[in-house]
């Protein structure tokens, strides 16, 4: 890409690369491998903000595989980064990202004020998922039933939580996003899990690893492979 003057597609490629490589545990050359932080600081000194944005989805999206909520929410920050990359593929993942963090802080919250301003500003994002998809936005219909699933947990509502699930796995799996029906069974087994429902909880862990592994994200089905060792010998 350098020899080429295709900076602006290297840094397009490098963030998604780096995700790739951090879940398939690929090891690098730290002296020559470029990092998130490095990609960022570019980003910033070329005034490349699509690209800066893209950076932080593909940061996002890796701590949210591997279930590093407070990272992820760190990296979500306050700023709506949507209006940098209009229309395209990170702007879509941000949305359905945003809500998953804010909703999964608002399940720990213990302060009821800032417990309804994250459901609020989710809420905002599940609003713009479902517009999308009422304009017929087939890929993003799977990311509001994700979405709808989390809020429903934490408003307490159990059997649309149940059913919002079960309908983000089916879209998903129709729709060939191995690694969303992967991240709806995970988010589906910790759901069961608070429930005390061993059953649901197993199968949909059992599952979560089954398309974690198909999509051949190898460090996440390790984690959770660990996971489920500890939770069998409690």
């Amino acid at each position: 890409m350098e020899n080429l003057n295709q900076l602006s597609t290297k840094y397009w490629t490098l963030p998604y690369l780096l995700l790739a490589e951090k879940l398939h545990g690929v090891d690098t050359d730290q002296e020559k491998a470029e990092d998130f932080d490095s990609i960022e600081e570019y980003c910033i000194k070329m005034k490349m903000d699509a690209h800066r944005a893209t950076n932080i989805v593909c940061q996002m999206e890796l701590y949210v595989i591997l279930g590093n909520w407070e990272a992820a929410a760190e990296k979500l920050g306050t700023e709506d980064i949507r209006s940098l990359v209009p229309g395209l593929m990170p702007s879509l993942r941000y949305t359905l990202l945003e809500p998953l963090i804010l909703l999964k802080q608002a399940q720990g919250e213990l302060s009821l004020m800032r417990k309804r301003k994250l459901k609020k500003r989710a809420v905002k994002a599940i609003k713009i998922l479902r517009g999308w998809a009422k304009k017929g936005n087939v890929n993003v219909v799977h990311y509001v039933h994700m979405a709808e699933a989390e809020l429903a947990v934490v408003n307490g509502k159990s059997q649309k939580a149940e059913e919002s699930f079960k309908s983000a796995i089916t879209v998903a799996s129709r729709n060939g996003y191995v690694q969303d029906r992967a991240l709806s069974h995970e988010l589906a087994s910790q759901w069961f899990a608070l429930k005390g429902d061993d059953y649901w909880k197993d199968y949909h862990l059992d599952n979560a690893i089954r398309y974690y592994e198909e999509w051949g994200a190898s460090v996440k089905v390790s984690q959770l492979k660990s996971l489920k060792i500890e939770q069998n010998s409690d």
